[in-house]
């Protein structure tokens, strides 16, 4: 569950244009989420504190489940690479996650032990049904 939030605010952290220099958008107009705004507290995000990120959008077609595949290296090497589910019984997401307007807010605590460096990454959301949530590619400093 942990992983999963810390994906989550990873994913949402992205789409933030407060952040365009960090991060990229590798979906297309076709997403089924089009991200409108997203608010980064503590900005920037700083280690031993919890970041709190709250995003709002619009989801075209309502998802019944899906999957987050994520990607995140520190320099060359790889911390995490799998695939979580991004629906569950409770927070951080409840399905189906109806079409409409959508808003979100979560947090975590980034380690004090978190290593200053250089960050990249990907995440893509995809749908039960196969269709392509959103994508994003990140490149950051910590």
């Amino acid at each position: 569950m942990n992983k999963l939030i810390i994906a989550i605010i990873f994913c949402l952290a992205l789409f933030s244009s407060a952040f365009a220099d960090i991060w990229s958008n590798c979906g297309t107009s076709a997403d089924l989420l089009q991200i409108d705004t997203v608010d980064i507290t503590p900005n920037p995000p700083q280690k031993g504190q919890d970041l709190t990120v709250s995003a709002s959008g619009y989801l075209s077609q309502t998802v019944q489940d899906g999957t987050a595949n994520i990607i995140v290296k520190y320099g060359f090497i790889t911390l995490y690479k799998g695939s979580q589910d991004i629906c569950t019984p409770k927070d951080p997401i409840a399905c189906p996650i109806q079409a409409g307007q959508y808003n979100k807010t979560v947090s975590a605590t980034i380690p004090s032990a978190a290593p200053s460096g250089k960050y990249t990454g990907s995440v893509t959301l995809v749908s039960n049904t196969g269709a392509q949530i959103a994508c994003i590619d990140v490149n950051f400093t910590l």
